[in-house]
């Protein structure tokens, strides 16, 4: 019986994984973008990442976060073509 227990706890965790919830807290939006919560409070203090703030809470939105991140995307040098 111990081992289908696990079975059925793993696949709890597998489907709890894939469940991201729109809004953030300050942990989830930090492991979301592969950032130090300390680093995410620093920019939300200077108002360089979007986020919403109900009472003393910080939220972040996904799909805003994703757009901020895509903001700072640099389009890469081509080395390999030559210039004329």
């Amino acid at each position: 019986m111990g081992d289908s227990g696990r079975a059925g706890d793993q696949a709890l965790v597998n489907c709890s994984k894939e469940i991201t919830p729109r809004y953030l807290r300050i942990p989830q939006a930090a492991g979301y973008l592969g950032l130090a919560p300390k680093t995410i409070y620093r920019l939300a203090e200077e108002k360089r990442i979007p986020h919403i703030r109900k009472g003393r809470t910080l939220f972040f939105d996904r799909l805003a976060l994703d757009k901020w991140m895509q903001s700072g995307a640099v389009r890469p040098l081509a080395v390999w073509e030559t210039r004329e």
